[in-house]
């Protein structure tokens, strides 16, 4: 009752694009995603507005190692992953129970050698971490190829825990923890759009 989602494509123009046409193309297509956002953050019947890889419950498959001994699992461990934006989880009302929030500079580029911070699931840390504190652990995706635009071999910093979302059905079998990665919503593409409205 109080969400509207959506996913946004970018029209391609009729008229064949110049020769910085393919370099243009992101920032136009962040300028459009910012004004949408605008327009309806103006209408007061609006709450809020996040925008994300996939939709909550649908989130990407990967295999993860964690750094360090991790008693009572295996490497190689089965997880979802998803690229949201900071305001996510606040959009959602769902807070987080250690640690911090994603931030704006977490979704920046980030040069060699810096760890880019990342949001566990409850599930992960039980799954991946014995239920034990997992902040400043650092995780790493093993697949042989990047998708959804998340780096193989890369490590990320566990920077807070967020309960599971959404809550399982008690009839659901969904036991594959999440890592939540922070992004720009003009790093999307295609974005889901979602809007809380009151």
């Amino acid at each position: 009752r109080e969400f509207l989602g959506a996913c946004l494509s970018l029209d391609r123009p009729a008229a064949p694009s110049p020769p910085l046409g393919d370099k243009a193309s992101p920032a136009r297509y962040g300028g459009a995603l910012a004004e949408i956002e605008r327009r309806l953050k103006e209408d007061s019947r609006v709450r809020d507005v996040t925008f994300s890889l996939t939709s909550p419950g649908r989130e990407l498959f990967d295999v993860l190692e964690a750094e360090g001994p991790v008693e009572g699992t295996k490497r190689g461990t089965l997880v979802r992953f998803n690229r949201v934006t900071p305001n996510f989880f606040s959009a959602f009302d769902v807070p987080v129970s250690i640690g911090r929030d994603l931030t704006a500079a977490d979704a920046s580029a980030h040069p060699a050698g810096v760890t880019p911070g990342v949001l566990a699931s409850r599930a992960l840390v039980d799954q991946v971490f014995s239920g034990a504190n997992p902040l400043a652990r650092r995780i790493k995706y093993v697949s042989a190829a990047p998708s959804g635009k998340v780096v193989p071999e890369r490590w990320y910093e566990i920077v807070g825990v967020v309960p599971d979302f959404p809550v399982p059905g008690s009839f659901d079998d969904e036991s594959e923890g999440r890592v939540y990665h922070a992004v720009a919503a003009g790093d999307l593409y295609p974005p889901r759009l979602h809007v809380r409205v009151r």
